[in-house]
């Protein structure tokens, strides 16, 4: 501990920040730094480190990851040229998950093979291994091959892509950069008139090194670590000292990480092969007096690739099946003779048999096809055949509605017809009946019109009327009444009356024209007219339910 005012010489690389309490003033001189104490005390103190921060999440949700923690050298932090904090600020911890479902998917295809000529066809076949299923992931979708039919001349070759080139270094030494691979389609080139290869031919990716420093500063990095995996991807680390300059007197610590982790990929790892899921059995090769079922499997969960070895055991298993006997099927032994003839004329008949005994069906075999009996003609001369009456016909229509009519019905002898000598039938082919013995209706009909009766009036308007009757015929059983009015009015006009005459003289003081005179029995006309009309509506009679007709 200091008691007095002293200069006291520091040297660091970068500036350092004192408490204000202790009054210093600074100066640069090249890199070196003078501290001027006032008449204070002043403490050398080492750093001590704080407690670690708690472990991170496993840096994947699956497989190997790695967790990491740190801690800071803040309690208490170094000062006055005091000696940083002892060990590592920064651990990383392995974490393992369960192994991660992987998924297969199709390697790139190979070229194709050269045409075979004569419109022959060329081949080329992919590997489910980029990456190869495994941990229970589902196979790749599509064929592991593609044939291509072609012609006698000079076959196209499409270009392929070749392999990735190595990642190129990240563009960046801190925060968020890139990095390039680039490939060229020439594993092979497109020749005669072969398709290009689609998709880029440059890939990038972000990288991301350390953060960037703000306060302290990064030194020089170790040497890369071997990569962890023997083949396939695997990491490889290095760590970043953070002493250009060491953070002190509350200085921030470098941010970022003090290492460093990179994917590696060495060679690829060997896959052995193992067998696919067997096949159904196939139908048996024979129904009956033994036969082989198979079955087959191929080595392709995963193929074989990168040098591993093929499956062990066999590919194909075969089953005895169907080891019963065969049916025999039943064959017709020699017709026995003709047996005698059913009949002396008429076409008899006769028959002979046979068996299904040479052989008889046995194992469930089948019947041979045909008849156990043949049926054949003798004796065919005709016999005497006498008519028989078929059934009779219905009865035909009445030959009248009303009044009386006939009806009859007939039959035929023709079941069977008389043939061949035989007798014709015995009794008559028509029967009659009488029918419809009932009056016929008779519509009532109007008689002539009588005369007309005399005018109603003696001067004057007046009407008329005439009447006729329904009695040419009456309406008899039933028949309907006549249809219209059994009588008519007519208007009839006859000298103006004296009285009439007598006060048209007195109201007018001349006479009035004889034209005026008609004018008004023509308007009196009219009027008798309409009055006659109402009446005939009133008075028109029907009768209810049958139909007339006007005479």
């Amino acid at each position: 501990m200091i008691a007095q005012t002293i200069p006291v010489h520091i040297t660091y690389s970068a500036s350092i920040d004192f408490e204000t309490d202790y009054n210093m003033y600074k100066y640069k001189q090249k890199s070196e730094y003078i501290c001027l104490c006032n008449r204070h005390y002043v403490t050398f103190a080492d750093g001590q480190w704080g407690s670690w921060t708690a472990w991170t999440i496993c840096s994947v949700s699956c497989d190997s990851g790695y967790q990491t923690r740190r801690r800071y050298c803040n309690n208490l932090a170094p000062s006055l040229n005091g000696l940083n904090c002892d060990g590592e600020h920064f651990e990383v911890l392995n974490c393992s998950l369960t192994e991660c479902l992987i998924d297969g998917h199709w390697g790139s295809w190979t070229a194709w093979t050269i045409c075979n000529c004569d419109s022959g066809y060329q081949t080329r076949h992919r590997h489910c291994n980029n990456p190869a299923p495994s941990f229970n992931g589902s196979f790749c979708d599509g064929e592991p091959f593609e044939v291509l039919n072609c012609s006698l001349t000079t076959c196209p070759v499409n270009g392929n892509w070749g392999y990735w080139s190595s990642l190129s270094s990240c563009n960046v030494t801190c925060g968020s950069g890139t990095r390039k691979r680039t490939r060229r389609y020439d594993t092979p080139f497109p020749t005669f008139g072969g398709s290009i290869c689609t998709w880029d031919s440059k890939e990038s990716q972000t990288c991301a090194d350390s953060f960037c420093p703000v306060n302290g500063n990064w030194g020089s990095l170790s040497v890369w670590t071997i990569c962890c995996s023997s083949c396939d991807s695997g990491f490889l680390t290095r760590n970043c000292l953070y002493n250009n300059p060491v953070p002190s007197s509350r200085g921030s610590y470098c941010k970022g990480k003090s290492f460093e982790v990179l994917h590696c990929i060495t060679t690829r790892c060997s896959v052995d092969g193992s067998w696919g899921r067997w096949s159904i059995w196939s139908v048996c090769n024979s129904t009956c007096g033994g036969g082989v079922q198979k079955r087959t499997r191929n080595c392709n969960n995963p193929y074989p690739s990168a040098g591993g070895s093929t499956c062990s055991g066999i590919a194909e298993e075969t089953l005895l099946c169907a080891e019963i006997n065969c049916p025999v099927n039943g064959d017709w032994s020699e017709w026995e003779v003709w047996r005698l003839c059913s009949s002396s004329c008429g076409s008899g008949k006769r028959t002979r048999t046979r068996l299904c005994a040479n052989p008889p069906p046995s194992y469930g075999g089948m019947f041979r096809n045909g008849n156990t009996s043949d049926l054949d003609s003798c004796n065919i001369q005709e016999c005497p055949v006498d008519g028989n009456w078929s059934g009779w016909s219905a009865w035909n229509i009445c030959s009248a509605t009303c009044d009386g009519g006939i009806q009859d019905r007939t039959r035929k002898c023709d079941s069977p017809q008389p043939l061949n000598g035989g007798l014709y039938c015995n009794g008559t082919m028509i029967e009659s009946l009488p029918c419809n013995n009932i009056n016929c209706e008779i519509d009532g009909q109007w008689g002539t019109w009588q005369e007309w009766e005399t005018c109603n009036t003696t001067c004057g308007n007046g009407f008329k009327q005439r009447i006729r009757k329904c009695d040419s015929p009456s309406p008899y059983f039933g028949g309907s009444e006549c249809m219209g009015l059994d009588f008519d009015i007519q208007t009839c006009y006859q000298d103006i009356c004296p009285d009439a005459q007598l006060q048209a003289q007195e109201d007018t003081p001349n006479s009035f024209p004889p034209v005026v005179l008609g004018g008004v029995a023509v308007i009196c006309i009219f009027v008798t007219a309409a009055i006659t009309c109402i009446a005939l509506i009133i008075f028109r009679r029907f009768r209810p339910g049958k139909v007339g007709k006007f005479m």
